[in-house]
């Protein structure tokens, strides 16, 4: 599978005029891109890239928060970003660094109501799903981790940018009958997910994550046909149906429990139970009222009325 000709195809090259005047794209932490540079390079150890993460206080905090969780179990808990990378790996190490960089470059918090905490948790449970899936297709589990927590990362930077129409987005979004990129294109001609797309070929970041962010809102049927099936990009493409602030699927859940019954080896209740197990572990305070296998339920016994 040539993931490289996919964004290329349905992009082109990276276009700096291609992205909107008024949205300011910061410069990547080049902590990272030297991090991603000297990972692909065979006689590299941990503790080079570690020194080359340790610059940046921020990305070694998420690293070590990362490689600390309960996901791990250490016994003893990880104190530097070498000992980070020698339990997490290079691969999935650098996929936790690009997550973060991006979120961290792309964070805005000038949208009036916005509820950073909301969005941050729906970033976490859409990683973990996505997660999920890929593990019962038998796809990248990190890739499809990454691409669910990066495929929204542009949202609030374009929200603040233009609140009224994504205020109006969230506001009309039980009344919808497309998702949210269909308004987009009719109102700016691009919509989130090629955006944000476009900013992390421009960022270098590997082509198969670009691919799940590009087409995480695309018919599967798409998917199907760009030879995608049974990769993280279907993935993540799942994992949009779940609900979030900006309400960007309308009928999403109804569609997660038509598109589980084609997937017959993935348990949907039961991966919705452990995403909302896992989400507990990392999200400080938490409403179980907010996890999947409630909005399910909720969804599932609305549909029997």
């Amino acid at each position: 599978l040539d993931w490289s000709a996919i964004p290329r195809a349905e992009m082109g090259e990276y276009r700096a005029s291609g992205l909107p005047r008024w949205l300011t794209i910061p410069a990547f932490p080049t902590a990272v891109t030297e991090f991603c540079q000297k990972a692909e390079q065979p006689d590299v150890t941990a503790a080079e890239l570690g020194r080359i993460i340790e610059r940046d206080n921020g990305l070694t905090f998420e690293l070590l928060r990362q490689v600390n969780s309960s996901a791990y179990g250490l016994r003893q808990k990880a104190s530097t970003a070498q000992r980070a990378i020698s339990v997490l790996g290079f691969h999935r190490s650098k996929l936790i660094l690009l997550n973060a960089a991006a979120h961290l470059a792309l964070k805005s918090t000038g949208l009036a109501g916005f509820d950073q905490a909301a969005f941050s948790t729906a970033n976490i449970q859409r990683g973990l799903f996505a997660q999920a899936v890929a593990k019962s297709l038998g796809a990248d589990e990190d890739v499809a981790f990454t691409g669910g927590m990066l495929c929204d990362c542009l949202l609030p930077a374009l929200a603040a940018n233009q609140a009224e129409f994504y205020q109006r987005l969230r506001q009309n979004a039980s009344r919808s009958e497309n998702s949210a990129p269909y308004y987009e294109r009719q109102q700016f001609e691009f919509c989130h997910a090629s955006a944000a797309a476009q900013i992390c070929l421009g960022w270098k970041f590997p082509d198969d994550l670009i691919c799940t962010i590009l087409l995480h809102h695309a018919p599967l049927q798409k998917l199907v046909e760009l030879g995608l099936n049974g990769t993280a990009a279907v993935a993540v493409r799942i994992s949009a149906y779940l609900p979030d602030w900006f309400g960007q699927e309308p009928g999403g859940l109804d569609s997660l429990l038509q598109v589980a019954k084609h997937f017959p080896r993935f348990d949907l209740e039961r991966a919705a139970s452990e995403v909302d197990e896992a989400t507990a572990s990392m999200v400080g305070q938490w409403d179980p009222g907010c996890g999947i296998s409630a909005l399910l339920q909720q969804q599932t016994a609305a549909a029997a009325v």
